[in-house]
C-alpha cells in the first residue's frame, strides 16, 4: 500500500501540477490519514512542495496546514498539531469562513483539553463561543457551553460546570436543527458519566431518562438503526449500573436484559460497558466470561498488545479472581498489568521525546527557509542595483563577503543550537522526574536507579568540578563495581564515564562564558578541566567552535 501511494505521487509529478491532480492528492491524504498517518505526511509534504513550485496556488496553504495539524493530532504529537492550526488561523480565509474557523478552533480546544492545558483550552473555547453566537449556530453554541463545562469540571469548579451543562442542554434540546440530536445524545452520556463520578446518581438517572426519550424520537425519524442500537447499548448498560448502585436491583436487572438484547452488547466495546454492572452485582462468572472474550478479541484485533485497554482488562481480571479467592490467578494478571503499565509509560516518554525532536526539526527547517529567503532577497537587490557594472574583481569580493557572512551565520546558528540543546536537555530531565512521579507502580531498573544516584551525587556535590575525579572514587562511594557503573551510564546517557563528566563540565563552562569576561584559562579551571589546552580541544570537538567564538557570538 505504501508503494502504491509513492508511485501515485511520482505519477502526479510526472503528469504536471494540475488543479485536478492536487485536489485528488488532498483527497487521498484525507482517505489514508487514519490508517497510515506517516504516509499521509509524506503525501502532504509532496503536495506542499508542488504548491511552492507553482506561481499560482491551486490548494491554499491554510488547507495544507489544517490537514497537517489533523494528522499530527492522530499521531498524538499535540504541540505540532497546535502549531500548524495556529498558523492556519492567521489566514484571512480561515477567519472569514465559519466552517474552517470552527474546524481549526475545535481541534485546538480538544488538543489542549487532552494535554490538560485547561487555561488555553478555555481561552480558545470562549473565542469559539463568541463566533458561534455571532453566526447563530445553535450546534456550535451548545457544543461550546458543554466543552466549557467539561473544563470547569476538570479544574474542580463543579457547580459552575453543571450550570454550563444546563445551558448547553437548554440550547440543544430546543434546537430546530436535526443534526443537534446526535450531539445531544453524546452530551447526555458524558454528563451521566461525570454525575456518576461525583456521586450524583439521581441526576445521572434523570439525564438517562431524557436520553432514552431522545433515542425513541430519533428512532421515529428512521435511517439510523446501527447508531440507535449503539446508543441504546451505552444507555442501558449505564442505567443498569446506576440502578444497581442505588440498590434497585430488579430495575437494574431489567435494564441489563435490555442491554443484552442489543447488537452492541455482542461487540468488544459493548462488553466493556456491560462489565461494571456484572462486577457490581457480584455476577463474577459472567463477568469473567466478558473479560475472557474481551482479552481474546484484543489479542486478535491488535498485533501490538501494549495497549491501555489490555492493561485495564488484566486489572479487572485480577480484581475478579481476588474476589473469588483465587489468589494465584489474581497475582498472575496483576503482574501482567504492571508490566503493561511500565511499557505504556516508557512508550509515552519516547513519544514525548519524539515530539520534541520533530518540533525542533520543524523550527530548524523554518529558520533555514527564512535565511534562504533573506539571502535571495539580498542577492536580488544587489544584482538589480549593480547590474551592468559588475566585474570579475567585484564578483570575487562579493564571493569573499558572502563566505564570511555565511561563516558568521553558521557560528550564530551553532550558538543557537548549543543553547537550545542545553535547554532541551534540562527539559528532558524535568520531564523524566515529573513522569516518574506521576505513576505509583513502576518496574525497578537497577541501571536507572544507579545512574540517578550517581547523577544526584555528582551534581549536588559538584564533584565534576574536580579535575582529578576518577571512576574508581565513584565506584567506591556508590558501593558498586566498574562494570555496573559503566553499564548504568551507557544505558541512561549513551556515554562513558569521562564523556558524561565532561558534558557536565561543558555546561558549567557555557554558563561562565556567558556571564563574564574571564580568561579561557580561568574558565577551564573553574569548570573542572585539568588544563586550558584540553578544555579548548574538548569544547571544539563537542560544539564545533572555540570558547572564544562562542562568547563572541553569545554577547551579540
Amino acid at each position: 500500500m505504501r508503494c502504491f501511494y509513492l508511485l501515485y505521487c511520482l505519477w502526479v509529478i510526472c503528469c504536471g501540477f494540475t488543479e485536478e491532480n492536487t485536489k485528488d492528492l488532498l483527497y487521498k491524504i484525507r482517505e489514508i490519514k487514519y490508517r497510515d498517518p506517516q504516509m499521509a505526511l509524506v503525501l502532504l509534504d509532496s503536495l506542499r512542495r508542488m504548491e511552492e513550485s507553482n506561481h499560482f496556488q491551486r490548494v491554499p496553504e491554510f488547507r495544507i496546514d489544517i490537514a497537517q495539524g489533523q494528522i499530527y493530532q492522530i499521531m498524538r504529537l499535540d504541540q505540532l498539531a497546535v502549531r500548524f492550526w495556529e498558523k492556519a488561523l492567521q489566514a484571512d480565509s480561515v477567519r472569514v469562513r465559519d466552517a474552517y474557523f470552527f474546524t481549526v478552533l475545535n481541534g485546538i480546544v480538544n488538543v489542549y483539553y487532552r494535554m490538560a492545558d485547561y487555561e488555553n483550552a478555555l481561552e480558545y473555547c470562549l473565542l469559539l463561543l463568541e463566533r458561534g453566537e455571532k453566526s447563530g449556530d445553535e450546534w456550535s453554541i451548545g457544543d461550546c457551553y458543554f466543552m466549557i463545562g467539561q473544563i470547569e469540571w476538570q479544574i474542580g469548579r463543579k457547580e459552575q460546570a453543571y450550570r454550563d451543562f444546563k445551558k448547553a442542554l437548554n440550547i440543544l434540546e430546543n434546537g430546530k436543527n436535526p443534526g443537534t440530536k446526535k450531539l445531544l445524545s453524546y452530551v447526555y452520556g458524558e454528563i451521566m458519566t461525570m454525575a456518576d463520578a461525583d456521586g450524583r446518581f439521581s441526576y445521572a438517572l434523570e439525564i438517562g431518562t431524557l436520553r432514552e426519550k431522545l433515542l425513541r424520537e430519533m428512532e421515529e425519524l428512521g435511517g439510523q438503526e446501527g447508531y440507535i442500537d449503539q446508543q441504546r447499548g451505552y444507555l442501558y448498560a449505564k442505567l443498569a449500573y446506576l440502578y444497581q448502585k442505588e440498590g434497585k436491583c430488579r430495575l437494574a436487572g431489567s435494564y441489563f436484559e435490555k442491554f443484552e438484547k442489543t447488537h452492541f452488547a455482542t461487540t468488544l466495546e459493548g462488553r466493556e460497558y456491560g462489565f461494571p454492572y456484572l462486577k457490581n452485582a457480584g455476577q463474577y462468572e459472567k463477568a469473567l466470561c466478558f473479560l475472557r472474550d474481551m482479552r481474546r478479541e484484543y489479542e486478535v484485533m491488535k498485533k501490538d498488545t501494549i495497549d491501555i485497554n489490555m492493561r485495564v482488562c488484566y486489572e479487572n481480571l485480577s480484581e475478579i479472581y481476588a474476589d473469588l479467592g483465587q489468589c494465584r490467578k489474581a497475582y498472575h494478571f496483576l503482574k501482567r498489568a504492571l508490566v503493561l503499565a511500565d511499557s505504556l509509560q516508557e512508550r509515552q516518554q519516547r513519544s514525548r521525546i519524539t515530539e520534541m525532536s520533530v518540533l525542533y526539526s520543524v523550527k530548524e527547517k523554518e529558520k533555514r527557509i527564512q535565511e534562504q529567503e533573506g539571502i535571495i532577497k539580498k542577492k536580488q537587490t544587489f544584482i538589480g542595483r549593480l547590474f551592468g557594472f559588475v566585474s570579475v574583481g567585484i564578483i570575487m569580493l562579493i564571493g569573499v563577503g558572502i563566505y564570511a557572512n555565511r561563516m558568521k551565520n553558521k557560528n550564530r546558528i551553532l550558538v543557537g543550537k548549543i543553547e537550545e540543546g542545553i535547554h532541551y536537555r534540562q527539559m528532558l530531565r524535568r520531564i523524566g522526574m515529573l513522569y516518574k512521579g506521576e505513576h505509583k507502580i513502576q518496574v525497578n531498573c537497577k541501571e536507572r536507579e544507579l545512574f540517578e544516584n550517581l547523577d544526584r551525587l555528582v551534581v549536588m556535590e559538584r564533584l565534576f568540578l574536580r579535575p582529578n575525579l576518577t571512576r574508581d572514587e565513584m565506584v567506591s562511594r556508590l558501593c558498586t563495581n566498574k562494570n555496573q557503573l559503566a553499564n548504568a551510564i551507557r544505558f541512561c546517557t549513551g556515554q562513558n564515564f569521562t564523556e558524561y563528566i565532561n558534558s557536565l563540565r561543558l555546561e558549567c563552562a557555557l554558563k561562565i562564558l556567558t556571564e563574564g569576561n574571564e580568561k579561557i584559562e580561568v574558565v577551564a579551571e573553574r569548570s573542572g578541566f585539568g588544563s586550558a589546552r584540553s578544555f579548548y580541544r574538548i569544547f571544539k570537538d563537542y560544539f564545533g567552535l572555540s570558547p572564544a567564538e562562542y562568547r563572541h557570538f553569545c554577547s551579540k
